[in-house]
């Protein structure tokens, strides 16, 4: 009786050790895959240009914040009329124009705010800002690989 427990035991130390190193290997994997760790849309941008981002950002965070309610409002508007029947193709149609002025005005607060950051932040910063980020490479390589095997865009 003894030893069936130790070996149930030592069974089930064996399965969560797989399961940590899975666990592990993945997210090491995960890691080196999608290119530096914890960058998105501002991957590649010196941390000197990001503080300066900030600030300004924080100057104007209640009306950014405004702009991203109004944007997320218009997302679920969509979903909302997409998914109401009887189908009104107006009701998506007249979504889909309120997201995309929502989108708009979202991007034009923020594309504002980051030339005035940029304004603010020295030459010397903004001269390491790179040309393109790992993002926009990858995505640059994706559509020369789709190019050259002729599938669309040519």
């Amino acid at each position: 009786m003894v030893r069936r427990r130790w070996f149930y035991l030592t069974l089930g130390c064996l399965v969560v050790s797989v399961l940590v190193n899975l666990f592990v290997a993945g997210v090491v994997v995960g890691r080196l895959s999608s290119g530096p760790a914890g960058l998105m849309m501002g991957g590649g941008i010196p941390h000197e240009a990001r503080r300066y981002i900030r600030q300004e950002f924080a100057a104007d965070r209640a009306e950014i914040l405004r702009a991203i309610v109004r944007w997320r409002a218009a997302q679920s508007a969509v979903r909302l009329a997409v998914r109401t029947e009887p189908y009104d193709q107006a009701a998506v149609e007249a979504s889909l124009t309120e997201l995309r002025s929502a989108s708009t005005a979202l991007q034009a607060r923020l594309h504002a705010r980051l030339a005035i950051a940029m304004a603010k932040a020295p030459p010397e910063v903004r001269a390491r800002i790179p040309e393109r980020t790992w993002m926009m490479r990858g995505l640059d390589r994706r559509l020369d690989r789709a190019r050259r095997q002729n599938r669309w865009l040519q």
